[in-house]
C-alpha cells in the first residue's frame, strides 16, 4: 500500500500536474484534453504528458469519442479520500482563473461534447 501512495504523491509532486488535477477536483464531468489545454493555457504536449501520468497513476480514466479524448477522475474509495484532502489543500479560490476559463471553454460544447480543438495551441502557432 505504501508503494501505491508513493506513486501517487510522486505524480502529484509536480505543479503542472496539480493544476491539471485541480480542474477535475472542481468539475464533476469528464473533460476533453483540448478543454484542459485551454483552461490552463499550457502547451498541448505538456497537458498530454500530465494526463498520461495521472492516468498511469490511476487517478484519471479516459475514453475516446472520435478524435476527442475525455478524462475523468477515477472514483474509488482511495481516490475519494485523496480528493477530499486535495480540495482542502487546493481550495477552489486557488484555481478560480483556470476554472473560469474552463467554464468559458465548456460553453462552446455542442450536445455536451467538445467540437473544437485547443485554441491556446493555435494562438501559439501565430506568434
Amino acid at each position: 500500500m505504501l508503494e501505491r501512495w508513493a506513486e501517487i504523491f510522486h505524480v502529484l509532486g509536480n505543479r503542472e500536474r496539480l493544476r491539471v488535477l485541480s480542474l477535475f477536483l472542481y468539475h464533476n464531468d469528464c473533460l476533453c484534453a483540448c478543454e484542459v489545454v485551454d483552461a490552463l493555457e499550457l502547451p498541448q504536449y505538456q497537458v498530454a504528458k500530465s494526463l498520461y501520468l495521472l492516468k498511469k497513476a490511476k487517478l484519471l480514466e479516459s475514453s475516446r469519442d472520435g478524435r476527442w479524448a475525455y478524462y475523468c477522475l477515477r472514483w474509488t474509495d482511495e481516490i475519494g479520500e485523496l480528493v477530499d484532502f486535495l480540495r482542502v489543500a487546493i481550495p477552489r479560490e486557488t484555481c478560480k482563473v483556470e476554472l473560469a476559463r474552463l467554464n468559458t471553454r465548456l460553453a462552446m460544447r455542442q450536445n455536451g461534447r467538445c467540437v473544437i480543438g485547443s485554441r491556446f495551441d493555435a494562438d501559439e502557432d501565430d506568434g
